[in-house]
């Protein structure tokens, strides 16, 4: 590939892991729910999941391409047929609202617990930036996280380094139990299956939200090799920070339980400068999914005759962040605990439906 299409690949990249890293996944609610607390089978669990994530990220990619599609819509219609599409539909918009809804959840308990400023104020402002960056469209989503999803991995980088200190560290840490030993496995343990069954589930979840952004990028970028490229590599980035994740946390249970922002407590041992520059990469993910997630929804509005579709999906955006903030007051933990399992078995099902036709006629991967 030439260097415009590795740096093109490379957006792609950041906006799908931008995309799946929000508020649960950068405050360690999603990990420790999902993954940490199948310990010591968490580190495996990761690896599947994220194989999962790259090969049904190219295949989403891969639709979008094939029918140049502008939003998820226009695949379901022609793949599903109108009446089936709009089922569809109405479940992806729910789920996107509950995901919108924890977002907003997590912004203001981050703004609460890290800097002592309101939930209110916190989750208000987040809203204003949402729209103006919105009015952008598909450019301004590609530009801002191909600045944030870096900045983000550098500070997770920065809290494993600080934590573990040093290579001899993370070995000795290594050889007590990162990885299960083969020899000991017993499979009729339910802790392999419950980890098994947790990364299917979050792979599914986070890709079946994933949809309404993968979809209209493939449409616009169109190039395959740019696509695959973008896919694993977004893959190979979110397996690398769940793993750090994960191993700073198995570190510090069970504490970690009783914290709404798991990562927030770690970074704030580390001083209080860098717990702000932690607050800004959080903040700055669950923005970038909270973007993802509303770019969804307003991009399949049917927009009449005459009408600009800038300000109306501007308006759209608002209202719909609006409702979502209303919501938000349930609490963000309680959200992450028992609403995304359920999302990720709906998402699953989604999925599976978006697979079917695909093994049936033999669509272009």
């Amino acid at each position: 590939m030439s260097k415009r299409e590795w740096l093109l690949s490379m957006q792609v990249a950041f906006t799908y892991v931008g995309t799946v890293v929000g508020a649960g996944f950068a405050s360690g609610q999603e990990i420790l729910k999902f993954f940490t607390r199948f310990s010591p089978y968490s580190s495996v669990s990761i690896v599947l999941s994220s194989i999962l994530i790259g090969f049904l990220g190219h295949y989403l990619f891969s639709l979008g391409a094939s029918y140049q599609a502008r939003s998820y819509l226009d695949v379901t219609r022609q793949l599903f047929g109108r009446r089936y599409a709009r089922l569809f539909d109405w479940v992806m918009t729910f789920m996107l609202f509950g995901v919108t809804v924890a977002m907003i959840a997590g912004v203001g308990a981050l703004a609460s617990e890290q800097i002592g400023i309101s939930f209110d104020l916190g989750a208000l402002l987040t809203i204003a930036i949402t729209c103006a960056v919105l009015y952008k469209g598909m450019k301004g989503l590609l530009i801002v996280n191909s600045f944030i999803v870096p900045f983000m991995m550098s500070v997770i980088g920065l809290i494993f380094i600080r934590h573990f200190g040093s290579l001899s560290k993370l070995l000795q840490f290594g050889s007590q139990g990162l990885f299960p030993n083969l020899s000991e496995v017993n499979l009729h343990d339910p802790t392999i299956w419950g980890a098994a069954g947790s990364a299917i589930s979050y792979a599914a979840f986070n890709l079946g939200l994933s949809v309404v952004v993968l979809v209209p990028i493939g449409g616009e970028i169109q190039n395959r090799t740019i696509l695959k490229a973008g896919a694993w590599i977004s893959a190979s980035c979110l397996c690398l920070l769940l793993l750090c994740a994960d191993w700073l946390m198995r570190l510090h249970l069970p504490g970690l339980f009783y914290f709404e922002i798991p990562m927030g407590q770690l970074s704030r041992e580390l001083g209080s400068l860098f717990q702000y520059v932690f607050f800004a990469a959080l903040w700055a993910e669950i923005f970038t999914t909270l973007l993802g997630n509303v770019f969804g929804l307003v991009r399949q509005l049917p927009i009449a005759a005459g009408m600009k579709r800038e300000k109306v999906e501007l308006l759209a955006a608002a209202v719909i962040l609006l409702l979502a903030y209303g919501a938000s007051h349930i609490g963000f933990s309680k959200i992450v605990e028992h609403v995304y399992p359920v999302f990720g078995v709906i998402s699953f099902l989604l999925l599976f439906l978006l697979l079917c036709p695909a093994i049936v006629r033999k669509e272009p991967y």
